[in-house]
């Protein structure tokens, strides 16, 4: 998922493709969201 520039990658896992895709988009989209209400800790090295 991209946003501003920024790229994250979510993972989600469950028997059903859809819903484990599903759960990979929303926990990319809760990475973006932590990232822009933590932006300094965001560019430390690992996240």
């Amino acid at each position: 998922v991209e946003d501003d520039g920024a790229i994250t990658q979510g993972q989600g896992s469950n028997t059903d493709i859809v819903v484990a895709s599903v759960k990979a988009y929303v926990n990319a989209l809760n990475k973006l969201r932590w990232r822009k209400e933590h932006p300094k800790r965001a560019t430390m090295k690992g996240l």
